[in-house]
């Protein structure tokens, strides 16, 4: 397991150095926050956090030489496939249906695929941590987000 945290740290650590310097170089905003702030913080973030993965891996290397072994079975592949087709409806159902909807939706089967096996509360958990990203998003750091197309009534 060793080579795979070597190999994902460092791929991550250069791909987010990468997009850091694209943050840092996107225009100013007069009005609000910066559009690069946010993504420059989470990309120095993600070099912190690849480049400890990079290091427990050459640590554990030292300690553990067994070899990599994937788990193929069919249960995480159709994990995988029901994931994958969600996050392409997820693009779909954005305009129609706006942010908090269909993120909503999404957070959802994320949660019952990780293993939430009470649908009820993995329903309130996701349009709970919808609402919150939509919140945070668009009253602090003023992201338009899409609204609905649909009539439906948006919560906000």
């Amino acid at each position: 397991m060793w080579k795979a945290d070597v190999v994902i740290g460092f791929s991550l650590l250069f791909f987010s150095a990468f997009l850091l310097v694209e943050a840092v170089e996107l225009p100013r905003s007069h009005v609000g926050v910066s559009p690069g702030l946010f993504p420059a913080i989470a990309f120095v973030g993600l070099i912190f956090l690849s480049l400890a993965l990079s290091l427990r891996g050459l640590k554990q290397r030292k300690e553990q030489s067994s070899p990599v072994s994937l788990n193929l079975s069919f249960e995480n592949i159709k994990k995988v496939a029901i994931f994958a087709v969600f996050a392409w409806l997820y693009v779909l159902l954005l305009p129609p249906l706006g942010f908090v909807y269909a993120s909503g939706i999404f957070f959802w089967v994320v949660f019952i695929l990780a293993g939430v096996h009470q649908w009820s509360k993995a329903l309130l958990f996701s349009f709970a941590s919808s609402i919150i990203v939509y919140l945070v998003f668009y009253r602090i750091f003023m992201v338009v987000l899409p609204r609905p197309s649909l009539p439906i009534p948006h919560p906000f």
